[in-house]
């Protein structure tokens, strides 16, 4: 694997890993000993747990995308305290670990620890749905892939996911939403802010 990604333009990983300790350990090694972008999403932030000093020792962009719940979980901080400063976790942790952080949920809050920090207005509540996270790191994988600085990959992609999620809550409703739905919309969602 360590390898193969030496082509890679760029690694997404975590969605559907699971929770295996040998998985968790490919995780990190892969994290020490490669520098291909990466954007850690689900199971790679789990495996991050107790293990957060990893995160410096990565030569190439590291994005983590986790939610309130895994930013609490990840970093020992304590969920009401990010709800009410989530602006400041995102900042405070991407700066330390010098990486990029999006912390999902309304009005995802994107930060790469500098003085610029991005809270997107797109999407709705129909978003949290199952695979919704995983759409989101593709998207971001996608844009790196294109040659995209990581802060501007996950800005353009948090904003686009975004809009994609609201044109398919036109057509199915928030309730209805499924994370194809917002697949399907990506184009449009493209199309529209070009």
């Amino acid at each position: 694997i360590i390898s193969f990604l030496k082509n890679a333009d760029v690694l997404i990983i975590g969605p559907g890993l699971g929770k295996n300790a040998s998985t968790y350990a490919l995780i990190r090694k892969i994290i020490r000993k490669t520098q291909v972008p990466m954007v850690l999403d689900a199971d790679a932030l789990n495996a991050l747990n107790n293990h957060l000093e990893i995160l410096k020792t990565h030569q190439g962009s590291l994005i983590l995308t986790p939610h309130q719940r895994e930013m609490s979980l990840l970093f020992g901080i304590d969920l009401n305290f990010i709800k009410k400063n989530r602006k400041l976790v995102a900042k405070k942790y991407a700066k330390h670990y010098n990486n990029v952080i999006i912390l999902k949920g309304h009005n995802s809050i994107v930060s790469n620890g500098s003085s610029q920090c991005y809270i997107n207005r797109t999407g709705n509540p129909g978003m949290s749905t199952a695979g919704s996270g995983d759409v989101l790191s593709g998207i971001v994988g996608a844009f790196l892939a294109q040659g995209l600085d990581a802060f501007k990959a996950t800005k353009f992609a948090t904003y686009i996911h975004g809009l994609a999620g609201d044109l398919a809550a036109k057509d199915k409703t928030q309730i209805g939403l499924i994370a194809s739905d917002i697949i399907n919309r990506i184009p449009d969602a493209i199309k529209k802010s070009s």
